[in-house]
């Protein structure tokens, strides 16, 4: 028999689904017919599969342990010595500055990714291996792309920053290196396509975009430019900064040119407002976080622009 006690990242969801993300690899049917054999009660004896679960509720599973072993696969995680630069941590969040080349998930090339760093930092397997949550991010960036990751670290903090994102309760913005001259304030609206990895922009199809930008410097045919991100599709700056013939500096997926030895584009997603925050998390309300621009970026700048 193996016993569980809910805690704050495991209440207020349904019986059967904490059950159903437990043995991650068991099929619905089988969570149902254990959940009503009396397999799996709820505080000592037999729940409805759609009673909530509150802090303190005790879940006991009268499953043979290979059996739980069958149908649970823990995640697993490359533990780092990389270091987090942390632009701001409190209880319920994490702020971090991410640096070109590291993926935000792991993926097929066991490379450290950047939630294997946050997973290190937080201690993830003594502080919540054995339950189902695991600390997330709630917005991404691209591979080479550097700049601000906002990271949950419990439960009810994800899903209330997840619902503040979908809300547009941030602002995001860049700094990017473009190629051509851009002269004034654009306001981009169109629609974009995805096939085979890579974004297309048009003006009838897909999921709709917006993207503002401002200049900010100009010289030799480069223009620093600043982004305001009001939607958040995939590769959505660099797609439409190609469509309107500005890729940006070194990004040759979409028609950038390198100079020199460049091994990435330049973009950096340097700063988040939140605004009209509701709830637990309001203390967060008309606070602005910067993230450090990356040396490579400022010496390219510091050659194309000047001080």
């Amino acid at each position: 028999m193996r016993k569980i006690t809910i805690d704050d990242n495991e209440k207020n969801q349904r019986f059967d689904r904490f059950v159903g993300k437990y043995l991650n690899k068991a099929p619905n049917s089988f969570i149902q017919k254990m959940i009503r054999k009396k397999n799996i009660e709820l505080n000592g004896k037999k729940s409805k599969p759609d009673v909530i679960l509150e802090k303190g509720d005790i879940i006991e599973f009268y499953l043979a342990e290979n059996t739980i072993n069958k149908f649970r696969e823990e995640k697993d995680y490359i533990k780092s010595d990389n270091k987090l630069d942390l632009v701001y941590e409190d209880e319920n969040l994490l702020i971090i500055n991410k640096p070109v080349g590291i993926t935000m998930q792991p993926d097929s090339s066991n490379n450290v990714s950047l939630l294997d760093m946050m997973l290190t930092y937080l201690e993830f397997d003594n502080n919540y291996k054995s339950k189902t949550f695991r600390p997330a991010f709630i917005n991404r960036l691209d591979k080479n792309t550097s700049g601000i990751v906002v990271g949950a670290k419990n439960y009810q903090s994800l899903k209330k920053l997840n619902k503040i994102m979908r809300n547009k309760n941030i602002n995001k913005y860049y700094k990017g290196i473009v190629e051509g001259h851009i002269e004034d304030k654009k306001f981009l609206e169109d629609y974009i396509t995805r096939e085979n990895k890579v974004s297309q922009v048009n003006s009838t199809k897909g999921k709709k975009i917006i993207t503002k930008l401002k200049p900010l410097k100009f010289n030799d045919g480069y223009t620093l430019v600043e982004f305001e991100l009001v939607t958040g599709r995939t590769h959505q700056i660099r797609a439409h900064m190609d469509s309107i013939g500005h890729p940006l500096l070194g990004d040759k997926k979409y028609s950038g040119k390198s100079m020199g030895d460049d091994k990435y584009y330049y973009l950096h997603a340097y700063k988040i407002e939140f605004k009209e925050i509701k709830g637990d998390l309001d203390y967060l309300n008309d606070k602005s976080f910067v993230a450090s621009t990356p040396e490579r970026f400022k010496d390219k700048t510091r050659d194309i622009f000047g001080d």
